[in-house]
């Protein structure tokens, strides 16, 4: 592998976290992005030498990212993992569970003042939709997701959904570029918020646990 020149892997020397954390912080980023594609070989050096660390760190943060699945170590060295067809399974069946509960507390804790935040999101969503651009919608739907944790206000709760979403993401981030169901995903998020604004809490979680079946319906193609 010959790392892109654009390729950012920059370590976060401000946070004062131990060099190997950082080091494995940056490659689950960029793994989970779908910056490296599976099968990939990872070079130590090569890495090493972009984030500018010695090759001890990395190899520590390799070992992490094999421990989670993320990479393979093999004959050829450290590679990245392909998706497993019952991860991304499991993945979307545990979402969904923690979705539904997600928007079930929103809805009885939604008051006026969370109102125009998730209607900015979704008029950006629209905007994005608009213009074709399946990149910037994606991007809309976690951030209003990750709104929706807020709101429900169960700090353990949104921390479990963010840790799945990040897991699927990179299922995503490999397989965007073959969606066909955009229109649709806004539409159901704006049913979502519908009932949200109703403080309707079963109609919330009928409304989102359709949604993450439709996104898992459309994502079996391409496992």
């Amino acid at each position: 592998m010959t790392l892109a020149p654009g390729l950012q892997l920059e370590i976060d020397l401000s946070a004062r976290r131990p060099l190997r954390d950082e080091a494995y912080l940056v490659l689950r980023r960029v793994i989970l992005t779908g910056q490296f594609k599976p099968g990939e070989r990872l070079i130590e050096r090569e890495i090493a030498a972009k984030m500018g660390l010695s090759r001890s760190p990395v190899r520590e943060a390799f070992r992490r990212l094999e421990q989670e699945r993320l990479v393979a170590v093999n004959r050829q060295g450290v590679v990245v993992q392909a998706l497993d067809p019952l991860q991304v399974e499991e993945l979307y069946q545990v979402r969904q569970h923690l979705e539904v509960l997600v928007a079930r507390l929103a809805a009885r804790n939604f008051t006026p003042k969370h109102r125009q935040p998730l209607q900015e999101i979704l008029q950006r969503m629209s905007a994005a939709l608009a213009a074709h651009d399946q990149v910037q919608v994606a991007a809309e739907s976690v951030r209003f997701h990750r709104a929706l944790a807020e709101t429900a206000g169960n700090r353990r709760l949104a921390s479990l959904v963010a840790a799945v979403g990040e897991e699927i993401q990179r299922f995503r981030s490999l397989n965007i570029q073959h969606s066909t169901r955009t229109a649709a995903a806004v539409r159901e998020h704006r049913q979502i918020f519908a009932a949200l604004a109703a403080r309707d809490e079963e109609r919330a979680a009928r409304a989102m646990a359709e949604h993450i079946e439709h996104s898992w319906a459309h994502a079996r193609q391409y496992v």
